[in-house]
């Protein structure tokens, strides 16, 4: 059975590439037999049965705490009893999770990945190579190793071109159709590579706060024949409140339908002028006919004005072209 050899001391561990001559013999701090410890297969990689062994490459990010960590790494295959490494190397994301709730934390995630997300594994999620756990000199440890699929995005998704936007929310709505709530849905879980065509590949990550979810918004539209720019399916909001704000606030998929007003969502028909909206909603007491035709002809303008700049919002091309070069820039590629 699989076994994962970890660098001891992990949180001061020296960081940098792995390098190995053409016989597999590696140079560097850490050797697997000596300069390891011993993890213990939660998950095993489904790729191969050979014990794997991980160097790291950067430490991308600390909790407060210190008890979740994330490491950019590379990880091999390794031939005993010599310590030798195969000439595989993977470039892997390494969730590093210590004392037990935070270790609870990341093996629940792991196994999302290895049976809701197993199916999206590659596609919309990236592949796991894998789940770990046993005793370091840093205490008690599990270690997550995931595919390594590019940089988050550098910019709010609502101002990326309307096929990246797009992108995101399908992948949102696959991961509802498997049975999960994302429930961290935002532009620092999503992240962007080169696909094999040369265009964006964005994947979802970070599953540590799912929860399983029976989506009431999976019968609301057909997932692949979004039109962007068409108007918003049903007149009112998507019932999951997720897939709302994934739509509506951060990818601004497609225009909104109605507004709110008077405590009322105001049907698109009624949206022409100031009296049809009034004889929509009646006067609320306490409110002047006066007060009220203000108060609806400035919602009617933010309404308007919505719609303007998201018309016009779609022909600024943000330009993915830049950012993906500034990602193979940092990937090595």
């Amino acid at each position: 059975m699989s076994v994962l050899y970890w660098p001891k001391c992990a949180t001061s561990a020296n960081y940098g590439p792995m390098h190995s001559d053409t016989k597999g013999h590696t140079f560097g701090s850490c050797s697997p037999l000596t300069a390891c410890d011993l993890l213990q297969v939660h998950i095993p990689n489904r790729d191969t049965k050979l014990p794997l062994r991980i160097r790291l490459n950067q430490h991308t990010l600390e909790t407060s705490d210190g008890n979740r960590q994330i490491f950019r790494a590379e990880l091999c295959e390794v031939l005993l009893p010599s310590g030798r490494l195969t000439t595989l190397e993977r470039d892997v994301i390494c969730k590093v999770a210590y004392g037990q709730r935070r270790i609870d934390d990341l093996l629940r995630e792991a196994d999302f990945y290895n049976t809701k997300l197993l199916s999206l594994q590659g596609t919309v999620v990236p592949r796991m190579h894998g789940c770990y756990q046993g005793n370091t000199e840093d205490g008690r440890t599990a270690v997550l190793i995931l595919e390594y699929c590019g940089e988050e995005l550098a910019g709010q998704l609502q101002y990326y071109h309307l096929t990246v936007r797009t992108q995101a929310v399908q992948a949102l709505f696959s991961i509802h159709k498997a049975g999960l709530l994302h429930n961290n849905f935002d532009e620092g879980n999503i992240v962007v590579s080169r696909s094999a065509n040369g265009g964006p590949r964005l994947t979802l990550i970070d599953f540590d706060r799912s929860v399983e979810h029976t989506c009431p918004s999976l019968q609301e539209v057909d997932v692949h024949g979004i039109v962007p720019y068409a108007r918003m399916p049903g007149l009112h909001p998507f019932q999951c409140k997720e897939i709302r704000a994934a739509v509506q606030y951060h990818a601004e998929i497609w225009f909104p339908r109605s507004f709110y007003i008077f405590d009322k969502y105001i049907p698109e028909e009624y949206t022409t002028s100031v009296e049809a909206v009034l004889d929509f909603t009646g006067i609320p007491s306490g409110t002047t006919l006066e007060n009220a035709r203000s108060l609806v002809q400035a919602e009617l303008d933010r309404f308007a004005k919505t719609l303007a700049e998201r018309l016009a919002m779609d022909n600024v091309y943000h330009n993915i072209e830049k950012e993906m070069k500034n990602v193979d820039c940092r990937a090595g590629l």
